[in-house]
């Protein structure tokens, strides 16, 4: 699915979605590049609709929610990344003593770009696109909220047919195996409960005769504990197959994002409407003589969570 996302993406919609009424139009393949031209053609309509406040507004709108969908992604893709190889640590720390440290290596790695980057990104991400969002809601630019209101019909109609498009390659498999996993753990975990119960009942009496009995019953019941603890971590694995598709899911709408944003500044820039400034944090409005910081185009270069030159 991951290899998919930046590939190809289906969509039965055309710009006019977001700029126009919307028309019946065949099903049409979308790639990125085409996605590209739809951002460019929806950037040099809307910059004729919309006065300079309006199109700073809409370029914060576009920028937050690029900067909140993209700190969800690394998040989720983060965690399950980390608890897939957490579980077979042990299993390399005595047979593979290299591989052991690389995983221990890229799991530390990523909690802490996770504790020191990431999540108080995300939040503040989050925090002002809901500003954002919030001081347009209540503003008198019916123009611009029309606007919006398609993008997001748009970014979600893309997100479905996106699923819709995987559906049978890669969806159903992990669907599928998921379910397969859960079937076949159930039936060995059930059997796993009988059988702990059975030394859990044991009466053993204190004699010293029964040391053996004791030390026996106990190996029993680690061997037990062991094949529990693989079966839950084959369903632990399936399980998260399927969960970090969210986070394909999450990256999908921080593509779009991306996309229209850039080309809303790059019109702008071309049409020397001059740099916009950022006009909202994690605190709401940022009164305008205090908006030091311009949105710049969001390329490779680009970091989040740090102020960009």
């Amino acid at each position: 699915m991951k290899k998919c996302l930046l590939l190809v993406i289906c969509l039965s919609l055309n710009i006019s979605l977001i700029a126009k009424k919307t028309p019946q139009v065949e099903e049409i393949p979308l790639s990125m590049e085409v996605l590209s031209e739809h951002g460019q053609t929806w950037a040099g309509q809307i910059i004729q609709k919309l006065d300079q406040e309006e199109l700073s507004l809409l370029a914060n709108y576009l920028y937050f929610n690029f900067l909140a969908t993209r700190c969800d992604h690394i998040l989720r893709a983060s965690l399950y990344s980390c608890q897939t190889k957490l579980p077979g640590i042990s299993f390399l720390v005595d047979s593979y003593e290299g591989e052991a440290y690389k995983s221990i290596d890229m799991i530390c790695k990523q909690m802490v770009l996770l504790k020191e980057n990431i999540i108080s990104a995300r939040a503040k991400a989050i925090k002002a696109a809901q500003a954002c969002f919030e001081y347009i809601e209540d503003s008198e630019y019916i123009q611009l909220k029309k606007i919006i209101a398609k993008f997001q019909n748009y970014s979600k109609s893309a997100t479905n047919q996106f699923i819709h498009q995987d559906w049978d390659k890669n969806i159903m498999k992990h669907i599928s195996n998921c379910a397969k996993a859960i079937k076949q753990e159930s039936e060995k975990l059930t059997p796993y409960h009988t059988d702990l119960n059975k030394i859990v009942s044991l009466e053993i009496s204190q004699e010293r005769e029964e040391d053996e009995l004791c030390g026996a019953q106990f190996q029993d019941a680690l061997k037990i504990a062991e094949s529990s603890y693989a079966s839950c971590l084959n369903l632990l694995g399936n399980s998260l197959n399927v969960m970090s598709m969210s986070s394909d899911i999450s990256n999908i709408s921080a593509i779009i994002n991306q996309i229209f944003y850039n080309h809303l500044l790059e019109t702008l820039k071309s049409k020397r409407k001059g740099s916009i400034a950022i006009m909202f944090d994690e605190n709401g409005l940022i009164e305008e003589e205090d908006r030091d910081d311009k949105l710049v185009t969001i390329n490779e270069k680009f970091t989040i969570g740090k102020k960009q030159k």
